[in-house]
């Protein structure tokens, strides 16, 4: 009798575990991973839940935890994206007619089968996911907005949207050392030329790599997108205090640094121009500082030298820029600045070798186009990202 009981209660406890952290198998034909669907813990049939959509790297597999742990355990439908296409994204039209085919019919799927909210559908994606991200916010109106992280933008959807109909938010995060960091300003840039409202997070020393304690602008950017604003403001209100606060136990130039990282975050955009002016203020006085005075004259400088870059047009204009990243790498020796420099002399020194190298190789026929994983030595990189 009592065996009996403890198995009954086993098995309710089990079931009420299922519904509230259901993760859901969806298999298509030719798809060599199940698509996954991860629901959330408060997951109620009878209201419209927020989703979005991640697509991982080369060799990876179908993923919903790194979206879980943005999107915390509550309101979110988070889905592991699967691929037809195995390897390095390739852009053959027939290609990417077959992926934006599963994306239709996962869209479908969680209309029918999860109370998707139909205007509240995202998707986020990493390296070969990024570039797929970019590719289907320019074409598939469906989309409410998307995260493009460690990729960017470098290439047409096959059938683009002249301009997005809305203010289209896209959150880009991508580490200062990773050789996508150009692209991921280009999709800064096309995005907005799109009408959207992208916002950019750079992770500060990392390469080719997705934080491991997570992204806290993309958290943000989450919070925001899945709830509506007054319920967000007090949470963001909290957090910028606990930063202000955190940043003046800093030393000068950390908190310059950190600053200038927080001005950017989802939340202070949110709090609005009193927040704005405030985090402003504060930089412009450590800027009062010689020694941070010319940190900040040596990223202004810097920033020009990577619009110049990817603006240009020419494997001319490419090793102008290679050159003036030594040339200020040297004026501005003193400075963390100058490491920078010397990274991006380094990166574009390896673009410039590969240019010739293909010159040498030019095929008889055009090449399939391979988005890059990350384009730097060894991976095959196939095409100059500043020639369209």
């Amino acid at each position: 009798m009592l065996t009996s009981l403890i198995m009954r209660l086993l098995i309710l406890l089990a079931l009420v575990s299922s519904l509230h952290a259901r993760t859901i198998e969806l298999r298509f034909p030719g798809l060599t991973y199940p698509v996954q669907v991860s629901l959330p813990e408060n997951f109620d049939p009878a209201k419209k839940h927020p989703a979005i959509l991640y697509y991982h790297g080369t060799n990876g597999r179908p993923d919903t935890q790194i979206m879980r742990r943005e999107t915390g355990e509550n309101d979110w439908i988070v889905v592991g994206m699967s691929y037809f296409q195995k390897g390095p994204l390739q852009l053959a039209p027939e290609n990417f007619s077959k992926e934006t085919s599963l994306y239709r019919s996962v869209r479908e799927h969680l209309l029918t089968k999860y109370s998707l909210n139909p205007r509240k559908l995202y998707a986020a994606g990493f390296s070969k996911g990024g570039w797929m991200t970019d590719l289907l916010l320019q074409q598939e109106v469906t989309l409410a907005g998307g995260a493009i992280l460690g990729a960017g933008h470098l290439y047409q959807a096959p059938r683009p949207q002249k301009r997005y109909s809305f203010k289209k938010p896209v959150f880009i995060g991508v580490g200062r050392l990773d050789g996508n960091y150009p692209p991921s300003l280009k999709a800064l840039l096309h995005h907005r030329s799109l009408g959207g409202d992208p916002i950019m997070e750079t992770w500060a020393g990392l390469a080719h790599e997705y934080p491991q304690d997570g992204s806290t602008g993309l958290r943000q950017w989450l919070a925001i997108q899945g709830h509506p604003a007054g319920t967000v403001t007090a949470e963001a209100k909290k957090e910028m205090e606990t930063k202000l606060v955190l940043n003046k136990s800093l030393n000068s130039l950390a908190r310059w640094h950190s600053l200038k990282e927080l001005r950017e975050l989802p939340f202070t955009n949110l709090l609005g121009e009193e927040t704005t002016t405030e985090i402003d203020t504060h930089i412009a006085a450590l800027e009062k500082d010689p020694f941070i005075q010319k940190e900040a004259a040596a990223l202004k400088q810097q920033r020009r030298i990577l619009a110049k870059e990817i603006k240009g047009t020419s494997l001319k204009s490419l090793q102008e820029v290679n050159f003036a990243y030594l040339d200020y790498a040297d004026r501005f020796k003193e400075t963390h600045q100058s490491k920078l420099y010397l990274h991006d002399y380094e990166r574009t020194s390896t673009l410039i070798k590969s240019f010739k190298v293909q010159e040498k190789k030019a095929p008889t026929r055009p090449a399939p186009i391979q988005v890059p994983s990350s384009p730097s030595s060894g991976n095959g990189f196939p095409v100059n990202p500043l020639i369209r």
